[in-house]
């Protein structure tokens, strides 16, 4: 299973200054979501950084635990960045009965 999840803390349907913008398709500031189709995520991420939006990019493997947590919370708080996308990846071949996932 794989997806990935784009949030952004702030007021929403507001961009940085305060400014009304048009929100690229499949993103709204400030909510989760979850995209489990690489070319709907290019295209979200691709229309943010024309926008000018910087993006802190967490990758993930496995079952999620507190180190994800922590690397979320520091992409969050990275300087520049606006938005924070997270992938989330299980390969249930790779894992046996039980382990992570």
């Amino acid at each position: 299973s794989a997806g990935a999840g784009v949030g952004e803390p702030g007021g929403e349907g507001r961009w940085p200054g305060g400014t009304h913008r048009r929100q690229p398709r499949g993103f709204t500031p400030g909510q989760l979501t979850v995209h489990a189709d690489p070319a709907a995520l290019r295209a979200v991420t691709r229309t943010l950084r024309v926008a000018g939006r910087r993006i802190a990019f967490v990758a993930t493997m496995g079952a999620l635990h507190e180190g994800h947590r922590e690397l979320m919370r520091h992409a969050r708080l990275a300087k520049g960045a606006s938005v924070t996308v997270v992938s989330i990846f299980v390969n249930p071949l790779q894992f046996a009965p039980g382990e992570d996932l």
